[in-house]
């Protein structure tokens, strides 16, 4: 990129987070803002007051916003309780407003909690995200359907239906399996073991360690792991 790129890409980045700091602050609280109310190259979103006033949580916020087809920003760093939201220089102004109007409509949500509009346990926020499968048979919840799955901005032509959705309290996981060509429903515990099997498996490979993975089955090598001795210091006097 070259010095110039670089400063160009540094000064979008911290003119891209001052933006959605400005666009969110009239709904949000915005945490460290130095002169003139400015952030450097990230905005921290504080949902603690909103939590306490509300009962929603960071979590909520969060899993709705993949409802909206967003991956959660950083959460609860460097503050418990915040979302940190980094955009860099890579996102367009279409892709900035598309955000920053996802995170007003939701704040708009947790006012309809707030108000009582919405039952503190059962709203699109506590539920989120919603699923394709969670649609089907009766609806029981105090909220529509649409409201669920298209919120404001989302039209079906481009909507992300999410694997991942609460069951009995607790987050499940599908996932495809290829010998029974099928989905399968994996509990987080299961996918962080066999997750870091994957890992392992691709780092002994990477080494020349031969290693081998199958899902549900312990990781197997075939090979160990053969690293090179280490050297000593050089012999006097020898070349460089």
């Amino acid at each position: 990129m070259g010095g110039e790129g670089l400063k160009r890409a540094t000064q979008v980045a911290v003119l891209a987070a001052n933006y959605i700091a400005k666009r969110l602050e009239p709904h949000y609280p915005i945490l460290y803002t130095g002169p003139a109310g400015l952030v450097a190259h990230e905005c921290i979103v504080d949902l603690r007051p909103i939590s306490k006033a509300t009962g929603v949580s960071i979590d909520d916020v969060a899993k709705r916003l993949i409802d909206y087809g967003f991956h959660s920003p950083t959460m609860s760093f460097p503050v418990a309780g915040t979302l940190m939201i980094e955009p860099t220089e890579s996102e367009d102004l279409a892709e900035l407003d598309r955000f920053c109007d996802t995170m007003i409509a939701i704040r708009a949500e947790i006012e309809k909690v707030a108000s009582g509009e919405w039952s503190a346990d059962d709203n699109p926020l506590a539920n989120a995200p919603h699923t394709a499968a969670a649609l089907g048979g009766d609806w029981e919840h105090g909220y529509s359907r649409e409201e669920a799955v298209f919120p404001a901005g989302v039209s079906a032509a481009d909507k992300y239906w999410p694997p991942v959705r609460r069951i009995d309290g607790a987050s499940a996981t599908a996932t495809w399996s290829a010998p029974a060509r099928r989905w399968t429903r994996t509990t987080p515990e299961r996918a962080c073991r066999e997750a870091c099997a994957v890992s392992a498996a691709r780092a002994g490979q990477a080494s020349g360690a031969g290693a081998e993975f199958s899902p549900g089955r312990p990781l197997v090598r075939t090979a160990p792991v053969r690293r090179p001795a280490p050297r000593g210091p050089p012999a006097a006097g020898a070349g460089r």
